[in-house]
């Protein structure tokens, strides 16, 4: 199974929510797991964020973009360009959807995933609307 994995969910993998157990499960099956290069920005920006307002130390931050880059070797980075964008602003004009969302969304579509691993809300709604199957 192609499963396109969004930074919402990936995110269960370096902060506890009540969904990280189900979440590393998903990830540890043999499926085919498919990101978006946004993913490294997305995390990047949260861990730092999560550092700057003290929900991490600098000793946390450090390991949690360390863990990152290790992990993300593990998963199918799609390609960007000028048709994923494109499609995106076809995605962002049906759903509603802010632009990096709609990326995402066009990236999972383009490379055929048979589900989007996804914990944003209007994420899997727009998901369900543009024809693909969503686990939140």
């Amino acid at each position: 199974m192609k499963i396109y994995v969004d930074t919402s969910a990936l995110l269960r993998r370096y902060f506890r929510e009540k969904e990280s157990e189900e979440v590393v499960r998903l990830l540890q099956e043999p499926h085919i797991r498919m990101i978006s290069g946004l993913v490294f920005v997305e995390l990047a920006s949260v861990f730092r964020r999560a550092l700057h307002g003290r929900r991490i130390s600098p000793k946390e931050h450090q390991v949690l973009a360390e863990a990152a880059r290790k992990d993300l070797k593990h998963f199918r980075l799609l390609p960007a360009g000028e048709e994923l964008f494109r499609q995106a602003a076809l995605v962002a004009d049906l759903t509603g959807l802010k632009s990096l969302d709609a990326i995402h969304l066009a990236s999972a579509r383009m490379a055929g995933a048979d589900l989007v691993l996804t914990f944003d809300t209007e994420m899997a709604l727009a998901a369900k609307v543009v024809g693909l199957k969503v686990k939140a």
